[in-house]
């Protein structure tokens, strides 16, 4: 079993996705803090990926598939 590849991106690819996450954030209506605790993040830290001022240290597309179920579940219950 070989161990997981992780994807990380850079600076530029970091500002295109804090666009998708701030739309998908705005698409339910949450604030950034709201949106921040679901992802178990401190709302600066996810105010600067909406940013892309920082890069986060864990795998993109895991927070990518991260924000899609949040907002899926949100929309569901809606």
């Amino acid at each position: 079993m070989g161990k997981k590849q992780t994807r990380q991106v850079n600076y530029e690819e970091m500002k295109e996705y804090g666009q998708f996450f701030k739309s998908m954030r705005l698409s339910i209506a949450y604030t950034q803090k709201q949106f921040a605790r679901l992802l178990d993040i401190h709302y600066i830290t996810y105010g600067r990926w909406e940013l892309g001022l920082i890069i986060p240290q864990q795998d993109i597309y895991e927070i990518e598939s991260k924000v899609r179920e949040i907002v899926r579940s949100v929309k569901k219950v809606s």
